[in-house]
């Protein structure tokens, strides 16, 4: 992540998934694929609203193996606190 200003970050992270499970029929040391492995490139603003800490963010999440329109979402969040 970068923060560009007190108010202003961007952020990029990955995650690859496996899994592995008791008894596993391939062998103790088998690790399979879990959920899909994704990329997500987000940013957040946290503009100083006292006496509250909000943070608005936006981000957009896709499959790094089967990028395409159908497997890539846009999302956002935002957090309110006292």
């Amino acid at each position: 992540s970068y923060q560009l200003s007190p108010v202003v970050s961007f952020s990029m992270s990955t995650a690859f998934d496996v899994e592995h499970r008791t008894p596993e029929p391939k062998g103790p040391l088998h690790l399979g694929p879990n959920l899909d492995d994704r990329a997500r490139l987000g940013m957040t603003l946290t503009p100083n609203v006292w006496p509250m800490n909000l943070s608005l963010g936006g981000y957009f999440q896709w499959l790094i193996w089967r990028p395409s329109g159908g497997t890539s979402i846009i999302g956002a969040d935002l957090s309110i606190g006292f």
